[in-house]
């Protein structure tokens, strides 16, 4: 194996790079991460199925109006995150949106307590599973 290959650096997981809200307001958030700038517009809207979601075509996420105000910049970031890291390939309901979780929960417990946290996804959690339920019914929710 030669030198170069043998101490060839490897990139650092997504989860483990830094992140960073750079402005938010009501209505956008500005978030840095691995060397780049999102900028998303915010829309808060009665009956989001997913609790937070975004836009495939627009740099739009979406945030339910039931998620307490104090809270919403953190589902915007989750969203933000999971919709950069589907435009770069990866599956929006799996890989993007562990990735987007890990590093929502990191910048979360920087500012806040785990007690919080788990207030927060049961909050989260409970928006979700009744907005679902009026979609789709209860006979495809993972309890």
């Amino acid at each position: 194996m030669s030198e170069s290959r043998r101490y060839k650096r490897h990139k650092p997981s997504l989860v483990s790079r830094p992140v960073k809200i750079v402005a938010y307001s009501p209505n956008k958030i500005e978030v840095e991460f691995a060397g780049e700038l999102l900028s998303n517009r915010i829309e808060v809207l009665p009956h989001v199925v997913w609790s937070g979601s975004w836009d495939r075509t627009r740099n739009v996420v979406y945030i339910d109006d039931d998620v307490p105000v104090e809270w919403r910049k953190y589902l915007a970031l989750h969203e933000a995150l999971e919709k950069n890291f589907a435009e770069k390939g990866l599956d929006p309901n799996v890989e993007a949106h562990e990735k987007a979780e890990a590093l929502e929960k990191r910048v979360f417990l920087s500012e806040h307590s785990p007690a919080e946290w788990n207030e927060y996804m049961q909050i989260v959690d409970r928006i979700h599973r009744r907005e679902y339920e009026k979609v789709h019914g209860t006979q495809n929710l993972a309890r």
